[in-house]
């Protein structure tokens, strides 16, 4: 989600864990930065996530290889990027909201 590169599951897992933890951040904390320094811009973290958690969730076998827990970290990033894309949207909307006089 970060690198954007063919990695082996666990590290396609942290990596979906770290960008859903910074979108998670951004959006109730830090707002989003329009030339962030160290991570990509909220718009592409939130697509490369929701890109890495259908490759998951593309895997034929993904509950058998992993445990209940990990299966639960997975649905919790899904929803915390729901809750990303819905308040980067709302936020979009704002910055594009003309202002009354």
């Amino acid at each position: 989600a970060i690198l954007c590169i063919p990695r082996p599951l666990d590290k396609v897992l942290h990596s979906v864990v770290v960008a859903a933890e910074i979108l998670a951040f951004r959006c109730r904390v830090l707002g989003h930065p329009e030339r962030p320094a160290l991570h990509p811009m909220s718009d592409t973290l939130l697509e490369n996530t929701r890109r890495c958690l259908a490759s998951i969730r593309a895997i034929p076998s993904i509950d058998a290889l992993t445990t209940p827990r990990a299966q639960g970290i997975i649905a919790r990033c899904e929803q915390i990027v729901e809750e990303s894309a819905r308040s980067l949207d709302k936020t979009k909307a704002a910055i594009l909201t003309p202002v009354s006089a």
